[in-house]
Parts: C-alpha cells; structure tokens; sequence
C-alpha cells in the first residue's frame, strides 16, 4: 500500500469516528430532551407532588364519577379516585386532596354535590370546617353535607357553607341584564318598524313620511 493509501485510510477512519461522536452528541441531546420532557409533565401532571386520600359516603351514584373534580372556591383541589357500592347499598367515595391544599381540610369539613338541570354550575365541592384546625389525618371520614351529620354541622354553624345562592340563581343574575338589553332593542325595532309602515301608508307626517312621499313623487316622474 502506498504512502497516499495509507492516508486516504487514515483520514477515512478519522472521519468515520468523528461521525460517530456527532451521532453520539446528537442521541445524547435527544434523550436530554425527551428526559426534561418528561419532568415538566411529570410536575404539570403533579406525579411528584403528595396526595391526602379521604372516603365519604353519598345516597345515590347519580352525578358521581371517578376523576371527577372536587373545588374548593373556584379552585380545583382534588379528585375521585374510586366510587363502590356497600353491602349495606349506600355509595362509597374514595378521593384525594392536593398537598397544596392538604392544610384547608379542617374538622367539621364536608362535601356536597351540586347538579344543575341544565348542566351548568354541577360538580363535587368542599366546604371547610368554620374554625381553623390541624389537617384531618388521611384515611378519615368527610361527611357530605346532605347527611344527617353534614345538616347537623350546619345548624350548628360549625361548617362554612356561602350563601351566594346556587349555580342556576347566579346564572340566572348573569342574564338579566343581557335579556333588558335585548328587551330594548326589541322595542326599539318595533318602534322603527311601526314609523316605516305609518310612512309607506302615507300616514306618518315626519321626516320619513316626506322623505317617503318625496321619493314617490319622483319615481312618478321618472
């Protein structure tokens, strides 16, 4: 092999093995990629944070499903995790509070299912214990609030329930104004209509009658 061979084999062989350090750098990237993906799902989706587990028992299953979410004041604090049916028929929940919320879970807490008829405002929400206290232990029991237990801590006052009314109350509030604005301007076509038949009668003595008679005049002429 001659000297020129023998470097063409050599430069060759360098470029073979730089092109597999630029393979090597790129799967590395990759896979950097790919992990830190996975990381901010991972804190997105919460796999890392805690979870508290409770058990409540509701009546009936209806409006009831596991994943569903569990607010508290507009915030999502939890979900359903398991929903079974007892020896004794009564409905068994399984569901978890948010460690960012763990601390909120005071004695006295409950939870109540709201529904809407038109399936607005429904949902699975929870009502704090009226005064603060150390976080219930996980595993305990939180009452519903239609439970002889959960009504007995509202006549009590030992449970804050608000009294802003229900979903479909609010809902309703909301569309009130919209409805008057509608009402006015329903009126208001209704007065335009009633002065443009007056006019097209050659009853109407305004403006739009003379402008009327005026442009029958001319397509007389015409």
């Amino acid at each position: 092999m001659s000297t020129q061979d023998t470097m063409s084999f050599k430069q060759m062989k360098f470029r073979i093995r730089f092109a597999h350090q630029v393979v090597g750098v790129f799967i590395l990237v990759a896979a950097g990629f790919v992990v830190a993906t996975l990381v901010l799902m991972g804190i997105n989706q919460r796999w890392f944070a805690k979870n508290y587990y409770y058990e409540t028992v509701f009546d009936s299953a209806n409006g009831l499903n596991v994943g569903m979410a569990i607010n508290f004041r507009g915030f999502e604090i939890g979900r359903v995790t398991e929903i079974s049916l007892t020896e004794e028929n009564d409905v068994a929940v399984d569901f978890y509070i948010q460690d960012t919320y763990h601390d909120r879970v005071f004695e006295n807490s409950v939870l109540q299912l709201q529904s809407s008829p038109i399936g607005i405002g429904g949902g699975l929400v929870f009502h704090q214990g009226a005064e603060p206290t150390e976080p219930l232990e996980e595993g305990s029991f939180i009452p519903t609030l239609s439970s002889p237990e959960g009504q007995e801590l509202l006549a009590q006052g030992r449970v804050d329930v608000p009294r802003s009314g229900d979903a479909i109350s609010g809902l309703i509030d909301q569309l009130d104004p919209i409805l008057a604005s509608v009402t006015t301007v329903l009126q208001e076509v209704e007065v335009t209509l009633a002065t443009v038949n007056r006019a097209l009668a050659g009853e109407d003595q305004g403006p739009v009658g003379d402008m009327l008679a005026n442009l029958n005049a001319l397509m007389v002429e015409v």
